[in-house]
């Protein structure tokens, strides 16, 4: 049966090392250079979440 359901994805990117925005409060906008998220995500969740 064929399925009418689509997915869009992007795969974002920044020429600085983080680009952080908040949206709201509770809502924020991460990206880092490309390749290297796994790397730093723990490190910089980490501190983000102190806050």
């Amino acid at each position: 049966m064929p399925t009418t359901d689509f997915a869009a994805g992007f795969y974002s990117q920044t020429p600085s090392e983080i680009f952080d925005y908040p949206v709201a409060d509770t809502i924020r906008i991460i990206t880092g250079i490309g390749g290297k998220g796994v790397s730093s995500i723990a490190g910089f969740s980490e501190e983000i979440i102190g806050q």
